[in-house]
């Protein structure tokens, strides 16, 4: 079973339509950090990257991720991407 991460802001986590099934998924709940670089038009957080957590999301592909950050909306971004920002390491 996959855990659900809690969402403020009213919106709530989807069911994936198909479970994950392989190591190559990241959990949902997971603590990462987005660099500036992927929202380069927006000022530089003070530590270079903005804290968020991943949740489940019918947004985007079967290989995308979902991606809160407190006070916006949940975006996607590949999973190839996202296992870079893992914090510890994925």
């Amino acid at each position: 079973m996959v855990a659900m991460a809690a969402l403020s802001d009213g919106e709530e986590p989807q069911r994936p339509s198909c479970p994950p099934s392989t190591g190559a998924l990241i959990p949902m709940g997971v603590t990462i950090h987005i660099p500036h670089s992927i929202f380069p038009d927006e000022p530089k957080p003070k530590n270079g990257y903005w804290v968020g957590k991943t949740v489940l999301t019918t947004k985007g592909g079967r290989l995308d991720v979902g991606i809160k950050i407190r006070g916006e909306a949940i975006f996607t971004r590949p999973i190839s991407e996202v296992k870079a920002w893992v914090v510890g390491g994925a």
